[in-house]
């Protein structure tokens, strides 16, 4: 992923003091994941592996090896940004790698077969019952007083009878299952835009400011880590790929209100801003094969699609943008980026 930031800079700390925190405190590692979803390495801006992530690895290396697949999930950008620094080589030999499960696992769903219950086993008999008095010989003519009367309390059980059945004919019909919301891959919400106008961020060396056409009626500003990768010049009129449901968050006091998406190879080194094949219109959303679903409106804080499918878009051999090897598509073809970037994160 790149310095595409999505959360407050000015609220992290200085790239030195995260050296200083006790992560022996689950809070001060959440802090970590949180500022970590939005930057590739501690250092703001940095291209590759420093000496900080090298010895942040280490302080993290006994937290991280004690955490389940589960709690991985929870802790996905530290996962994420560990797993890379520990395949640098450059981390300290003694410490033995850690392997990682980030993907959530199926939900498996418990079949749930109502138990029958004592009385419909008596519901049978009576309803038997009923059914022998209504057809015996009509009774004696001094009986009849009696049976007539007694035809009133023969109802009653029989409904008493009946009102069983009905309850476990009832207790047999399925519930109704609450609707289930489209795949994490379905509700992001990715579009084509333009880009209008790009200024340098008045506050940070490594940041953008763009405004950018993406077809609605106003043009969104963005704040995109692209400042070492493209000039002002080149990324002016830029047809680009935007995900427009991201929470809008300020980067050093700018309000930015979605992600310009791109491709970088697998050491981060060198990145390309993904651009949609020619001809497709501005606003026209780009899709990924397969997940048909609506997007959400707005992206939960918490467990975010986007940080549960970011390790899973990466591009392919033949220099194919995708999901778990499903392209992202527009009505004009697939996306494509340069196939030297092959094995790179898409984001």
């Amino acid at each position: 992923r790149t310095n595409n930031t999505t959360k407050e800079e000015e609220n992290f700390p200085a790239m030195s003091e995260w050296l200083n925190k006790n992560y022996a405190n689950v809070n001060e590692v959440k802090a970590l994941n949180e500022y970590l979803q939005t930057h590739m390495y501690v250092e703001a801006g940095a291209r590759s592996a420093t000496e900080t992530d090298v010895k942040l690895h280490a302080l993290l290396h006994s937290f991280v090896s004690r955490l389940t697949n589960k709690k991985q999930l929870t802790y996905v950008n530290v996962c994420r940004w560990f797993d890379h620094i520990q395949q640098t080589g450059k981390c300290d030999s003694a410490l033995p790698k850690i392997s990682f499960s980030l993907f959530a696992p199926p939900v498996q769903r418990k079949l749930v077969i109502p138990e029958c219950t004592a009385s419909t086993s008596t519901a049978k008999p009576a309803a038997a019952a009923a059914v022998k008095a209504s057809t015996s010989k009509p009774a004696a003519a001094g009986n009849i007083k009696s049976s007539s009367s007694a035809q009133p309390s023969q109802q009653k059980q029989q409904q008493k009878g009946k009102q069983p059945a009905k309850k476990q004919q009832a207790n047999r019909q399925p519930k109704k299952s609450a609707p289930v919301a489209g795949s994490p891959p379905s509700r992001l919400h990715i579009v084509v835009g333009r880009v209008l106008e790009v200024k340098n961020h008045p506050d940070s060396e490594t940041l953008y400011v763009e405004m950018i056409d993406v077809g609605e009626p106003q043009p969104r500003q963005v704040v995109s880590g692209l400042r070492n990768f493209i000039s002002i010049e080149e990324f002016t009129n830029k047809q680009v790929l935007v995900m427009i449901n991201l929470r809008p968050s300020k980067f050093r006091g700018v309000m930015s209100s979605g992600m310009v998406m791109c491709a970088s190879s697998q050491d981060h080194a060198t990145l390309e801003v993904l651009s949609p094949p020619e001809g497709v219109a501005i606003g026209e959303r780009v899709n990924i094969e397969g997940e048909d679903g609506e997007p959400d409106a707005l992206l939960p804080k918490k467990k975010s699609p986007w940080e549960v499918c970011a390790p899973k878009f990466l591009v392919d051999a033949k220099g194919v943008c995708g999901y778990d090897g499903k392209a992202l598509t527009t009505s004009k073809g697939v996306i494509t980026c340069n196939p030297a970037l092959a094995g790179g994160r898409v984001g």
